[in-house]
């Protein structure tokens, strides 16, 4: 089971000041089930201009929870989950940890995007905003990875040779052989894809 997660941060504003208090968390699994919350605890005297201007202002109307109760739901979210994916791995999973001790494997979205060589990103509305940052980081993860299969899938079709179980197909001729690899490759495609 994957999660994909974003954490909102209150960060210093005076030069040397790194702390990172967390503010709130938006969790999404693969299952449907998402959790949104926004600590009652945070120091909102921490925080500066640019937070207040982009994510407090999304946030006015919204019930807020003690951190004993935020980490309880995100324990129970997080039950089942084997890893986790968000944009920025480093500094939100080092947030997310101060909400609760264990987290699963994190894995930076960014770097993914990085290594697909920089596609065209999704749509995204808004921004700031915990849960809907998730939401955002789920669509990004389902692009990515349906363009890696279509560009492994078109590298197969064009040359079966280096599909992984190719040597599976014995006793035929090469044209037959080709056509098989291209049906199994097919079948993968399809069978992800639905």
């Amino acid at each position: 089971m994957r999660a994909f997660f974003d954490v909102e941060f209150i960060q210093g504003t005076t030069k040397g000041d790194k702390r990172r208090d967390f503010y709130s968390v938006g969790i999404v699994r693969e299952d449907g089930q998402e959790l949104h919350r926004i600590s009652s605890e945070a120091d909102l005297s921490r925080a500066g201009w640019w937070f207040r201007a982009n994510v407090l202002k999304q946030h006015k109307h919204e019930p807020t929870h003690c951190l004993l109760s935020i980490r309880l739901a995100v324990q129970e979210i997080l039950s089942g989950v084997k890893t986790l994916y968000t944009r920025d791995g480093g500094h939100d999973a080092d947030v997310l940890r101060q909400v609760v001790d264990e987290v699963p494997p994190v894995f930076d979205l960014q770097s993914y995007w990085r290594d697909m060589g920089e596609p065209p990103l999704p749509p995204r509305t808004g921004g700031h905003h915990a849960l809907q940052d998730a939401r955002w980081h789920k669509t990004l993860y389902e692009t990515l990875t349906a363009d890696a299969l279509e560009m492994y899938v078109i590298d197969v079709w064009q040359n079966p040779l280096r599909m992984p179980n190719y040597d599976r197909i014995k006793g035929a001729k090469k044209k037959k052989r080709a056509r098989q690899a291209r049906k199994l490759v097919n079948d993968a495609y399809f069978s992800i894809a639905a």
